[in-house]
């Protein structure tokens, strides 16, 4: 019960934040054209507190999903015989220029991308990720991403061993011993794990000779491969990377990366083994062996959360970094270049698949709202203040990306309508702009609420995600 309450006082904080920061904008491009601002307010419905400052109503109303900053003359439902007093208002944001009204429809959207920034640059100047830090640690799957502003390393973390062998596999035929080290394949170093699976596709259907080491020797080995470039071997997954610089690991000095040998004496080979044993050590401690890259072992006593987790990320033998090393001043403005871009890639790849397969469900769950933002929320807050301000940064800039969308409602979509007037030079008929924007602004809702439906039946996949 404590847990949740404390997930809704961090919902609602985060909301906040993000919402004073977007209406903030607005509310200081409004000053500086000198525009009236009527009201502030943060949250929707009744008033909970209120003051008039300088012509200016400051709120905070009881439902805290969201706010808004109510300017003269930008659509504000006033009586029509206020309506004409304001029209030749200097303060009528209507009478502005269209460059200045522009200026601020895509202010709030620039405060956000601001804080991004800022939360982005926080998180990687605070970083324990390489030797000297300014770096953040990206899936596999991104090793040869290019990034603006930035680098990418492999990071080996030990070496690229196999713990177990397929019992009717062509490695049991070869006769491969149960365990080893993989130190070449057709003449090739093997330093990463990847490069097993990649070797292997080159000799599908046919051999390869492997030069395995164990016991401290090495023998070669011819081993016939299947048609799928498989031999039979299970490499492990029980490497690791400290996650942030406030986790339970870090502050136990776990060294920053290496394998988990055993967890309270139990062996374990693969990430199934880790998060099983560690299930068991919830609000405790669990004892870890661990071994570096340079083969120096030790024991470390480590703090288990209460959702079984110690801070750490689980690997293969190496891992890829994204480095900010040699662009340290800007690491926040590259770092949010190069997210948007990983976020394009994503769902470039997602909406690829799904066009192939005709199944759409992965991109339908990877759209979220205030549940899929709680859960997020529940999982982040375990591992350390510095990664949950990674966390506001990445929700910061979704909010931005969200609202330069082409909906009436949202601040793209009121530009939108500002450069068109400017085209037909001509001002759309205020009544039509109006039903538009409202109109718009409804459907925005049902959306949200579809979203927020789906999010609910789907509660027990969300949570999965965030195991």
């Amino acid at each position: 019960m404590l847990s949740i309450l404390v997930n809704i006082l961090l919902f609602i904080l985060v909301i906040g934040v993000l919402t004073f920061i977007h209406e903030l904008g607005h509310f200081l491009s409004a000053k500086l054209i000198k525009a009236t601002v009527l009201e502030f307010s943060l949250g929707f419905g009744p008033k909970l507190l209120s003051k008039k400052f300088k012509g200016t109503e400051y709120n905070i109303r009881l439902l805290p999903l969201g706010g808004f900053v109510k300017i003269l003359g930008d659509g504000d439902p006033e009586k029509k015989e206020v309506k004409e007093k304001a029209k030749n208002d200097d303060g009528n944001l209507h009478n502005k220029p269209r460059l200045a009204q522009i200026f601020v429809m895509l202010a709030g959207v620039t405060m956000n991308i601001l804080f991004a920034i800022t939360m982005y640059f926080i998180v990687i100047s605070n970083s324990v990720v390489g030797n000297s830090g300014w770096s953040t640690v990206l899936d596999w799957s991104y090793q040869d991403f290019k990034p603006i502003g930035a680098s990418i390393t492999k990071e080996v973390i030990g070496d690229v061993k196999y713990v177990e062998l397929e019992a009717d596999g062509s490695a049991v035929k070869a006769n491969l011993p149960p365990s080893g080290t993989i130190k070449t394949i057709d003449g090739k170093e093997i330093e990463y794990a990847y490069e097993v699976r990649e070797s292997l596709k080159v000799d599908a259907s046919g051999q390869t000779t492997m030069e395995i080491c164990n016991d401290d020797s090495c023998k070669l080995y011819t081993v016939n491969v299947s048609d799928a470039g498989t031999i039979g071997i299970m490499l492990p997954t029980n490497y690791y990377v400290v996650a942030s610089n406030d986790g339970n690991a870090f502050k136990t000095q776990v060294p920053f990366s290496g394998e988990i040998k055993a967890i309270d004496g139990e062996e374990v080979k693969y990430a199934s083994d880790i998060l099983n044993l560690l299930e068991k050590d919830k609000n405790g401690k669990a004892t870890l062996d661990i071994c570096t890259e340079t083969n120096t072992c030790g024991t470390y006593t480590v703090d288990v959360k209460s959702d079984g987790t110690i801070g750490v990320i689980l690997s293969t033998n190496y891992y890829v970094e994204l480095s900010y090393e040699n662009n340290k001043v800007f690491a926040g403005f590259s770092h949010l270049i190069n997210t948007v871009r990983l976020i394009g890639i994503k769902f470039g790849s997602m909406f690829g698949e799904a066009k192939t397969t005709g199944d759409y469900s992965e991109i339908s769950n990877s759209v979220s709202g205030p549940v899929g933002i709680y859960f997020l929320i529940d999982y982040f807050k375990n591992l350390g203040f510095v990664t949950f301000l990674s966390v506001m940064g990445d929700l910061s800039l979704s909010l931005a990306i969200m609202n330069l969308l082409p909906i009436p409602a949202l601040d793209g979509g009121r530009v939108g309508i500002l450069l068109i007037e400017s085209i037909l030079r001509k001002e759309l008929n205020e009544k039509v702009k109006t039903l538009i924007i409202n109109g718009s602004f409804i459907l925005l809702m049902i959306l949200v609420i579809f979203i927020m439906v789906k999010d609910v039946l789907n509660i027990q996949n969300i949570k999965d995600m965030f195991r």
